[in-house]
């Protein structure tokens, strides 16, 4: 038995997929300019020492930045 396959293998630009793409781009700079982000760069960015002062460990920073929104 023989079997044809009708399916094209050119490739071409796939429209879903730039569109995909451009969503991820946009949700990633809404993320980059988000305050809370700012804040989280703003606290790893200080010692350990200066975290412990504010009572924090540098894993505990993403969860005491969203504490209020996600139950991490």
């Amino acid at each position: 038995m023989a079997y044809a396959s009708t399916q094209n293998t050119r490739t071409r630009s796939n429209p879903l997929k730039a569109i995909w793409n451009a969503l991820i781009l946009a949700m990633e700079t809404t993320c980059e300019v988000n305050g809370r982000t700012k804040r989280i760069n703003a606290l790893m960015s200080l010692s350990d020492a200066e975290l412990a002062r504010k009572g924090l460990r540098r894993e505990d920073v993403v969860r005491h930045v969203f504490a209020d929104r996600l139950y991490i």
